[in-house]
């Protein structure tokens, strides 16, 4: 038999071994409660009493909060990241931003956030795609000045052509030659025969442009009116819209000179907007 007394100093008992666990089981006694056994002359809390010690762990477990189940990081962002970072150039810069919010957030608050392995994926993956569309289009565009620029391609020879007529008809007191005679005429401004030609002319034609047959003899015509243009008519060939090569030799466009000396690549459909008259 046992003895219990609580925090108000009052004894209760004699009490049973099961007397003190339905004690334990409703809450009225507790592992700080003192208790004394018959014969004992000291009292001690019921933590000490062994023959408690399953009935205390059992009512200290029914008294905690359940627990609460445990909640998944969200990895939404990062995953939105990750797919968007399949989608070059229009969807790589949110792909970037997403997955770089996703990084931080995964690393300051890793409880709420997660994705960081998607995220860092993201990031690599908008990177090769940065990397890979820089250099193609560094090299593309190198590829282009060096076809446009080097001494030995069609938009040189052009640009040698006009600008030569272009002498001509200033030393003519702004009269531009004839059609007819238009290649004997500037040759001896012209630095090399060879720019009479088109190095991508499949016919290999002694001379690849024509003459825009309206600005023979034709005195300071508008700046903008069509000069040469690549031809299949060869040697002081002349003529107009009509007379256009219809084998695009260059990767689909079209060379021609105009009367200000400009040079131009352009598209076949583009040929109309020009201006064709003096």
């Amino acid at each position: 038999m046992y003895t219990l007394r609580r925090a108000d100093q009052q004894e209760h008992g004699p009490l049973s071994t099961r007397d003190v666990r339905d004690w334990i089981a409703s809450g009225r006694a507790t592992a700080e409660t003192e208790a004394r056994a018959d014969g004992e002359p000291t009292w001690r809390p019921l933590s000490q009493f062994v023959e408690f010690q399953p009935a205390l762990q059992g009512a200290t477990a029914a008294s905690l909060p359940p627990a609460l189940p445990s909640r998944e990081p969200n990895r939404i962002m990062a995953i939105i990241a990750f797919v968007l970072s399949f989608i070059p150039v229009v969807a790589t810069l949110p792909a970037l931003v997403l997955a770089t919010i996703s990084l931080v957030l995964a690393k300051k608050r890793p409880q709420q956030f997660g994705g960081k392995r998607l995220a860092i994926a993201a990031l690599i993956i908008c990177a090769l795609w940065i990397i890979g569309l820089t250099s193609t289009a560094y090299y593309g565009f190198n590829k282009m000045r060096r076809e446009m620029y080097s001494g030995n391609n069609c938009f040189t020879h052009a640009r040698s052509l006009t600008m030569s007529l272009r002498v001509m008809s200033i030393a003519n007191n702004g009269a531009y030659p004839n059609a007819d005679s238009w290649c004997e005429v500037i040759a001896k401004e012209v630095t090399s025969k060879e720019h009479y030609k088109c190095p991508d002319d499949p016919q290999h034609a002694i001379c690849g442009f024509a003459y825009n047959e309206k600005l023979s003899g034709v005195k300071d015509p508008n700046p903008n009116t069509v000069m040469i243009f690549e031809s299949d008519l060869g040697w002081n060939g002349a003529g107009g819209l009509s007379d256009v090569t219809t084998n695009a030799r260059h990767r689909g466009r079209i060379v021609v000179g105009l009367a200000n000396g400009q040079v131009r690549s352009v598209q076949p459909e583009q040929l109309k907007t020009l201006r064709w008259e003096p």
